[in-house]
């Protein structure tokens, strides 16, 4: 558990599961798969980072930018990019 930092969390968005790389202080510091839900990724970020500052980027996808209206609506800084091949 990191408590009061500033971390950056990457999240891989598919339709059953969310891969998610956490980063603090320029270290990788978690990885995990979890189902794709929305409960399920803010009680894990809840409990994992108390008082920290949340940075979570991810491709719009699936989700599209229903996850970012959620995330942004909790307090957490989000940003999504769209690749275009």
């Amino acid at each position: 558990m990191i408590k009061g930092k500033e971390v950056f969390v990457g999240l891989e968005d598919s339709k059953k599961t969310w891969k998610i790389a956490v980063r603090c202080e320029k270290m990788l510091v978690h990885q995990v798969s979890m189902e794709a839900k929305y409960p399920v990724l803010i009680q894990y970020l809840r409990n994992k980072f108390p008082g920290c500052t949340i940075r979570l980027i991810y491709e719009a996808g699936f989700k599209g930018f229903n996850l970012y209206d959620q995330l942004t609506e909790d307090g957490i800084d989000c940003v999504v990019v769209r690749l275009i091949w």
